[in-house]
C-alpha cells in the first residue's frame, strides 16, 4: 500500500504511516526496503536530509538487496542536490 501511495505521489501519507514502523518489520531486507520508500518520498518531497537518512538506512539494512542498486541512485541524486558530491 505504502509504495502504491509512493508510486501516486502521496508522499506525506507514505512517511506518516511507514517512517514510524520501518523498524518494527521482521528481516533487514524489509527494513531496507521500507527506508528506500521512506527516503524516496522525503526526496520528493524535497526534503533532502531526511531523504538521505532514510537512503543510507536502507543501505546499512541491506546493502544486497534486490533495488540497492536505486537506493545508491536516489542517494547520488540527493547527495548532488546538496553539493556533496565531488566532481
Amino acid at each position: 500500500l505504502n509504495r502504491a501511495r509512493n508510486m501516486a505521489g502521496q508522499f506525506d501519507k507514505v512517511i506518516t504511516a511507514l517512517g514510524p514502523q520501518v523498524d518494527r518489520l521482521p528481516t533487514n531486507t524489509l527494513q531496507a526496503e521500507a527506508h528506500f520508500i521512506v527516503g524516496s518520498s522525503y526526496f520528493f518531497s524535497s526534503k533532502s536530509d531526511e531523504a538521505q537518512k532514510q537512503l543510507e538506512a536502507s543501505l546499512n539494512k541491506d546493502a544486497k538487496w534486490a533495488q540497492a542498486d536505486e537506493v545508491m541512485f536516489l542517494l547520488a541524486q540527493v547527495l548532488a542536490q546538496r553539493g556533496k558530491v565531488q566532481e
